[in-house]
């Protein structure tokens, strides 16, 4: 299999993620959000055919702990925001939840940065310049 074919399953895959992620914007439901999931996971399970399988897992794993952090945010807020009162515990918790989640989004930013240099790369590579010089 050529890499050619390798190229356009990535993009298919992450064409994928921007569908499913445009559709649970409009709609939040369970279904929606499994869908980001598995669009999301064969999206990263395509990065190692391309890039350094090692940078591929990283980005995975600060993608999945992140969701995660926002997930307990999420359900943190909600949880607090059904609550009669809330006291300082409760304000000191969600304080410490955001900045988890805060933290866990940089991890996944500075992955996904990583990504974008390995796939740069991975491009040049595979689309360099011909052999009279050219692009």
């Amino acid at each position: 299999m050529g890499r050619e074919v390798l190229w356009k399953e990535l993009a298919a895959a992450s064409a994928a993620v921007h569908a499913a992620v445009n559709d649970w914007t409009r709609e939040q439901t369970p279904h929606a959000r499994a869908t980001v999931d598995a669009a999301t996971r064969a999206y990263v399970n395509q990065l190692p055919r391309i890039i350094d399988p090692a940078v591929a897992q990283r980005y995975g794993q600060r993608l999945r702990e992140y969701h995660e952090a926002a997930d307990r945010f999420d359900a943190l807020r909600a949880t607090l925001n059904a609550a009669p009162s809330v006291d300082t515990a409760d304000a000191e918790l969600l304080l410490h939840v955001a900045e988890e989640e805060s933290a866990s989004g940089r991890a996944y930013e500075a992955a996904a940065a990583a990504v974008m240099a390995a796939l740069d790369s991975a491009r040049a590579h595979d689309h360099g310049p011909d052999e009279n010089g050219g692009a």
